[in-house]
């Protein structure tokens, strides 16, 4: 009988939705620890060693901050990630010393989602439940010394002492209320103090006589957070309107006593003409004088020059917008309960949103929204419209925006739907992979992340994934790997599950190398151990190990000849020619349709550069064969199977 040959040039990744006869013959039926180039098909990059934190700790989220260099973070390269042991978030504001410090604590945290505000970052924390449990924090520099503030500084109770100065000035006759604000070294300028309960202390008052000066004396222990004071004042004719004094501000120690008195000579009349109008801060959401939080935010979004706040308050989902205008500028944590706040309609739940285009996308477990700044206060802009009634997101950290290609990567219970020019794909990049996404633990959505690596056209997805030894995970246990470098239609996206040897990833980052500047993708691991990072062949020698422990790498291709042999048609198999390279031993079986007939070929030692294409000749008679190929001896073995040209003839009319 002549020999018939089929010849495959392009490995695709596997499309389990369909019937395994139906499977075209450039896609596969297995996929484990591959990676793709056009044209081939590899064992993935191992992940070494980027880290070794101190303490050792489970980590279930991580951000890398990139931002200015300075004395405190000297490569303007840091990463925070939520210490899971310990139910801390950490900061290593430098990658080669591994240098940590606390930024809070919080025992009643999942892990914490951090934003960056350019030179700040915001952090806070969420539970299992996707929930808020903690106040946010803003973290900056001072020269060489990071500071950890709780946002919303609130006011404070003490009274300064107020005296009409001897000395002739410009204070009017009358009654007036004089205070402060005090700014914090993270640049907010919070409520007006002194407080009696949480609002404006009556009391701090002040009749003068006129044609004199009046003194504002203090001296008292400043906030830890504190840096500037404004004394301000209302005029006689208005006790309900206050400015700052002109000229009157003085820098303050934090978290230390300090006396300052301001001597004050200005007139009604130009107090109102160039003091600063700050009435509306008495209205704004801060700690109370005690120090608690006016809420516990899941999510912290930066939009444009504002700064977003999700929370939920009596079971009700919200989000505070900060609050920003042409005159005075950006205010990152300038908030009002009536002024700054937003709803979904119907008051629906929100699990985390993003930004792309300009555009605010709120997400809930079935169901996007989207709203634009307008420029005006925040309860003046639109209602938020609805973009999808199906489709949301599994957790706070399930959507991840590739700004350079205008989309968006979305964790939803249906699959990783990408959103692009204010829609959804028709179909998720997972849809030929269902079973697999069918497999995750959806009540532990919430620790499903998303990451999106530009330079690699590949998108991450930690997942709790269902296994024969635990049918329902609560942590994450595989990565799901999407590469879309030849399409992103769920045809073109060539898929790879992932399983660390020993190590179940629970947070996900691309991270910006500290010696080469490549974006490279870093995990951290669900028991206390080391932070990993996947290696490349460029700044490393042999990258192909899980921590120096063996990649299981396993490919099988299609059934071949695939769906255009005769049906009913008996083959028979002969061999295949393969142009592979690598190290190691590679082990190749063939299985008939069944999967009750197969045989073993005579196992490849690899080499590097070979100097043959290699021919595994086996005898096998069935409708249909296809061949599986494994490498998990040793550390570093690896494969590279770039063309396969298969073999085969007819074979007898019946089995």
């Amino acid at each position: 009988m002549p020999t018939k040959s089929i010849k495959i040039t392009d490995f695709r990744g596997p499309a389990f939705r369909l019937e395994a006869t139906d499977i075209p013959i450039s896609a596969s039926q297995l996929a484990l620890n591959c990676e793709y180039n056009p044209g081939y098909v590899g064992t993935r990059a191992g992940f070494g060693l980027a880290l070794t934190p101190s303490p050792l700790c489970a980590i279930t989220s991580m951000f890398n901050w990139v931002r200015n260099a300075d004395v405190a973070i000297p490569t303007g390269n840091a990463l925070a990630y939520f210490d899971a042991t310990a139910t801390k978030a950490r900061l290593i504001t430098n990658l080669a010393t591994g240098t940590v410090y606390d930024l809070f604590t919080d025992a009643g945290a999942y892990a914490a989602s951090f934003a960056s505000g350019g030179s700040r970052l915001y952090a806070c924390a969420f539970d299992t439940a996707g929930q808020g449990t903690a106040q946010a924090r803003v973290v900056g520099t001072d020269v060489a010394a990071i500071y950890i503030d709780k946002a919303f500084m609130g006011p404070m109770t003490y009274k300064p002492t107020l005296t009409n100065s001897a000395t002739a000035g410009d204070i009017g006759p009358g009654e007036r209320r004089v205070g402060y604000i005090v700014a914090s070294r993270t640049g907010f300028m919070g409520k007006i103090s002194p407080v009696s309960g949480n609002t404006f202390d009556t009391t701090s008052i002040i009749t003068t006589p006129g044609g004199k000066k009046l003194d504002i004396a203090f001296s008292t222990t400043w906030p830890t957070e504190a840096a500037t004071v404004y004394p301000v004042m209302t005029t006689s004719d208005n006790p309900a309107q206050f400015f700052i004094i002109p000229g009157s501000s003085f820098g303050v120690p934090g978290g230390q006593a300090y006396a300052f008195t301001a001597t004050v000579s200005i007139s009604d009349d130009d107090l109102k003409a160039s003091g600063q109008d700050v009435t509306q801060n008495l209205n704004l959401l801060t700690q109370d004088s005690g120090g608690l939080g006016p809420f516990f935010p899941f999510l912290i979004l930066e939009y444009g020059q504002r700064m977003m706040y999700f929370t939920s308050e009596a079971g009700l989902s919200k989000w505070y917008v900060s609050d920003y205008s042409p005159e005075f500028g950006v205010n990152p944590q300038g908030i009002t309960a009536d002024q700054h706040v937003r709803f979904l309609p119907g008051y629906r739940s929100v699990a985390t949103a993003f930004v792309l285009d300009n555009v605010v996308y709120v997400l809930g477990p079935h169901w996007t929204f989207a709203e634009r700044d307008n420029l005006q206060l925040p309860v003046q802009w639109p209602a938020p419209e609805l973009v999808d009634g199906q489709i949301g997101a599994l957790g706070p950290l399930a959507a991840t925006v590739n700004s350079s290609k205008g989309m968006a990567w979305v964790a939803d219970s249906g699959g990783l739907y990408i959103f692009a020019g204010g829609r959804y794909s028709p179909r998720p990049v997972s849809y030929m992979v269902e079973p697999d996404w069918k497999k995750i633990n959806l009540t532990a959505g919430h620790t499903v992340q998303v990451k999106d690596h530009k330079d690699k056209q590949c998108v991450y997805v930690i997942v709790p994934m269902a296994t024969e030894t635990d049918p329902y995970p609560t942590a994450p246990n595989r990565i799901m790997m999407f590469d879309y470098s030849n399409g992103i239609e769920p045809e073109e996206v060539k898929y790879s599950l992932w399983d660390l040897d020993n190590y179940d990833p629970a947070a996900i980052e691309i991270v910006q190398n500290q010696n080469t500047r490549r974006l490279e993708l870093w995990v951290g691991r669900g028991t206390a151990g080391k932070i990993l990072r996947q290696m490349n062949w460029a700044d490393d020698g042999n990258p192909h190990a899980d921590d120096d422990a063996p990649i299981d790498w396993q490919f099988e291709t299609a059934l071949l000849p695939g769906m255009n042999r005769s049906i009913g048609a008996v083959y028979r198999h002969y061999g295949a020619h393969l142009r592979v390279k690598g190290y190691g031993v590679l082990n190749t079986t063939v299985y008939g349709m069944d999967r009750r007939r197969s045989t073993v070929c005579k196992t490849i030692m690899l080499e590097r550069e070979p100097a043959v294409e290699y021919f595994r000749r086996f005898a096998l008679n069935s409708e249909s064969a296809s061949l599986r190929f494994t490498m998990n001896e040793n550390a570093f073995d690896h494969c590279i199977l770039s063309a396969l040209e298969y073999d085969f003839g007819e074979g007898p009319r019946f089995r």
